[in-house]
């Protein structure tokens, strides 16, 4: 399948407000990062966008003439990357997320939804 950069950003915004966040207390500094994040995402989505655009591996590799991602080839390449026991990524102010291969197919989910 193949999207635009704004429904993957778009998408992975979504993924953060709606899988992400909800494991933070709202009441907390990580709950308000996480909102803060995914606001903040969707703000700067044009920035965020041509960032992963000029990405030379993303640009090489899963970007076609017309400036469309292959989405299906994106997220098989994350899931590769992704360690069997998971990949650990430390938010600063808000703690620590462990990915594991199957986000790609959540992710994914909200990608596709976002594309229309």
């Amino acid at each position: 399948m193949k999207v635009t950069s704004k429904a993957v950003v778009d998408g992975f915004a979504d993924y953060l407000s709606k899988e992400l966040k909800p494991q933070y207390p709202t009441n907390t500094l990580g709950g308000f990062m996480m909102g803060f994040s995914s606001g903040l995402i969707r703000r700067r989505a044009e920035i965020v966008a041509a960032k992963l655009m000029s990405n030379p591996l993303i640009s090489t590799f899963v970007i076609d003439e017309e400036g469309m991602i292959d989405l299906d080839e994106l997220l098989e390449a994350a899931r590769e990357a992704v360690p069997d026991t998971g990949l650990i990524v430390s938010i600063p102010l808000s703690g620590e997320v462990t990915f594991r291969k199957s986000d790609a197919d959540v992710i994914k989910q909200y990608i596709e939804r976002a594309s229309g």
